[in-house]
């Protein structure tokens, strides 16, 4: 897996590199190369050369954003990194796959990453199998397979994830993010709850409109009256 770095400064690469290297190597897979060029004018030449999966492209310096209009561009994923958000409108028409503000934060650019390494994958999106939720902790990257996730309960700004395995990890999203970022195999039932629906194993209604499901191992959680009919539906 090929990637290029085009006109970032020293540093900025630098946490680059070290990001993609880290969340490839979470996610078990190499990194063929990784190659940061200065100057965007000489990109596509590099390109031709050398075909890359992904782009990191800076298009506050010259040249930039004509690299991000040129048609070699559909060849690859584009992950933009500007200084505001006055490039989003026509990045995000020209089709690019992330756009990150600086200084890029480490979180937002290992999410970013993690998705597109996903979908790069060949998964489908529908029930999660092979895909990941990236955690940083200690200054490291760790991934947390989707497909080992039970629940999740909102515990303010974050999350609780509880895992099959019994463990439960804080994740530092907020549980409206969470849902964003997984498929659609997960539901969200309560305010405080996303449920993986295929460890739903029943439903429980009880005196005063309340309801609850049942999980596999006998745990139960509530269910919103507004997320009920939905739920029903989606459930069959």
């Amino acid at each position: 897996m090929r990637f290029l770095i085009v006109g970032d400064d020293r540093s900025s690469a630098g946490t680059l590199s070290r990001v993609v290297d880290e969340t490839l190597s979470a996610l078990g897979r190499r990194v063929t190369a990784i190659r940061t060029l200065k100057d965007p004018r000489k990109a596509k030449p590099y390109i031709q050369r050398i075909p890359i999966d992904f782009l990191f492209l800076a298009l506050d310096v010259a040249g930039g954003a004509a690299l991000l209009d040129d048609p070699i561009a559909r060849s690859f994923k584009t992950i933009v990194i500007a200084s505001g958000t006055q490039h989003a409108p026509r990045a995000i028409e020209m089709g690019v796959a992330g756009y990150l503000v600086k200084p890029v934060a480490l979180d937002p650019l290992a999410r970013t990453l993690t998705r597109l390494l996903n979908a790069h994958g060949g998964s489908n999106g529908s029930g999660g199998a092979g895909r990941c939720l990236p955690l940083r902790t200690r200054g490291t990257i760790r991934l947390i397979p989707i497909d080992t996730l039970i629940y999740a309960r909102g515990a303010g700004p974050y999350a609780e994830l509880k895992m099959k395995d019994g463990s439960t990890i804080f994740y530092n999203r907020s549980l409206r993010a969470l849902r964003a970022a997984l498929p659609a195999t997960f539901e969200r039932i309560h305010r405080s709850y996303i449920v993986n629906t295929s460890a739903i194993t029943g439903f429980l209604a009880h005196e005063g409109t309340r309801y609850e499901v049942q999980l596999q191992g006998g745990e139960r959680l509530p269910v919103g009256r507004a997320h009920y009919k939905r739920l029903r539906t989606v459930m069959g």
